[in-house]
């Protein structure tokens, strides 16, 4: 009977959080025949497999929640590998703990494996209190946003499942020793329980604090980035201000050389009735006008707006990028922070991409901009060198590791989906064209 219950209660501890994860991370199909031949899986391994052989039992049981997370969730395979060791250092950490105390304090030293019926309670045990404390970390860590969060930081989650992998081989140590009776080349039965209480509690500390930890230093580069584009805000309005001043001067010259070329057109057409050289100094005039500073191309009557496209047109001037603009200023509700922030990363990552072409006349960004009566839409295209992987939220290329920075598409994500809009990253390997469409609601008009 108790072996009975310890099998149910497995199944509602698997399936607790196969559900939890489902929820905090969505995937459209979800094939539930797999769910529930996992779970009879693990039945099948709990009851058929020798327990003389842990490392097999926990091995099996760990790739068979790998599969059921991969399968039932959006999750990639480093994310699912490391949710499917969460799941079970959380239940195997517990049970050693509590298989230690057992068997200090109930069996005066003999290990719990050698008594069938303490070990099933020990199991049932260990099904409830690692639930219960799983929940109750989760609630006083709220789990919920720092999972979310953590399941982006790519690199983050590699690191965390070397520490898994790591906690994982010391568990299949201690559970293989558990197994021996005679330990007569230990000093003391009590002090090896007490090593592998302490050695479990450390496992299973060590990984909540590594999620806590990795999403606190993420908090703590947005607040970076967020420092960085209020000094590169602060940067643009200076230059725009600076570029200002420097046309008034140029327009005040040209005005002065304007008029000096009025009286040699005034002179050439009364007095020598050349109008062959009168047009030639009205074609040197248009010319030289083209290329005033002053006279550059006002994209919008909205300060900001027009200082960060400003920026951008130098920016690829000076990498000798290609750039072509089509549309209007994007009417989003968008607060003034996050229009630069969105701005900023949305055209600093294609800056990147488009400069390191070699070849300098392949290099280009396009950039549109539609407002329809309820939709902002921008779109930019960019070309890249490399070739593109996608993985796990990330972009990364062939020539540059870091194309596409976790930290600035987490951040554009979370703006657009805190405003209620929609992005989208597609390319195309074999013209070199990166391209991203972003969607946000207009703000409302009156």
């Amino acid at each position: 009977m108790m072996y009975i219950f310890s099998i149910i209660l497995m199944i509602l501890y698997n399936l607790y959080f196969v559900i939890y994860f489902i929820r905090l991370f969505p995937r459209r199909e979800k094939p539930l025949w797999i769910l529930i031949v996992c779970l009879v899986a693990t039945i099948i391994i709990y009851t058929f497999v020798d327990k003389n052989y842990p490392t097999l039992i926990f091995s099996l049981i760990l790739s068979v929640i790998f599969l059921m997370i991969r399968v039932t969730t959006s999750l990639g395979y480093c994310q699912s590998f490391f949710v499917a060791s969460l799941i079970v250092l959380n239940a195997n950490c517990m049970r050693n703990i509590l298989n230690s105390f057992a068997s200090m304090w109930i069996l005066g030293g003999k290990l719990i494996v050698s008594e069938s019926n303490m070990y099933n309670l020990i199991s049932i045990i260990t099904f409830i209190i690692a639930l219960l404390t799983f929940i109750l970390i989760r609630n006083m860590l709220d789990l919920d946003t720092k999972f979310k969060t953590f399941m982006n930081l790519k690199e983050s989650i590699v690191f965390s499942n070397f520490y898994q992998i790591f906690a994982c081989i010391q568990l299949c140590i201690i559970n293989t020793l558990s197994l021996k009776n005679d330990l007569t080349f230990l000093e003391s039965k009590y002090k090896y329980l007490i090593i592998i209480t302490t050695t479990c509690m450390m496992l299973y500390i060590l990984m909540f604090v590594f999620v806590n930890f990795s999403v606190r230093k993420f908090k703590y580069l947005k607040l970076s980035q967020r420092s960085q584009i209020i000094s590169e805000q602060y940067q643009l309005q200076l230059e725009h201000y600076k570029r200002t001043e420097e046309s008034y001067e140029m327009f005040r010259r040209f005005k002065h050389d304007f008029q000096g070329t009025i009286n040699v057109m005034k002179s050439t057409l009364n007095k020598n009735h050349d109008m062959e050289g009168a047009f030639e100094v009205l074609e040197s005039f248009e010319e030289v006008l083209s290329n005033q500073e002053w006279n550059r191309k006002v994209f919008s009557k909205n300060f900001v707006f027009d200082s960060m496209m400003q920026a951008l047109v130098s920016k690829c001037k000076v990498n000798d990028i290609t750039f072509n603009f089509e549309g209007v200023e994007p009417q989003h509700k968008l607060s003034l922070f996050d229009k630069v922030n969105l701005f900023y990363n949305l055209t600093s990552n294609a800056i990147t991409a488009a400069s390191q072409v070699n070849d300098v006349h392949k290099r280009f960004i396009n950039l549109k901009i539609y407002n329809t009566d309820t939709w902002s839409t921008i779109q930019i295209e960019n070309s890249y060198a490399g070739q593109i992987k996608y993985n796990n939220g990330v972009f990364t290329t062939t020539k540059e590791d870091n194309f596409n920075h976790g930290i600035g598409i987490a951040s554009m994500r979370e703006i657009i989906k805190r405003n209620g809009g929609v992005i989208k990253f597609t390319f195309n390997d074999y013209e070199k064209i990166f391209r991203v469409d972003v969607l946000l609601p207009r703000k409302s008009q009156k």
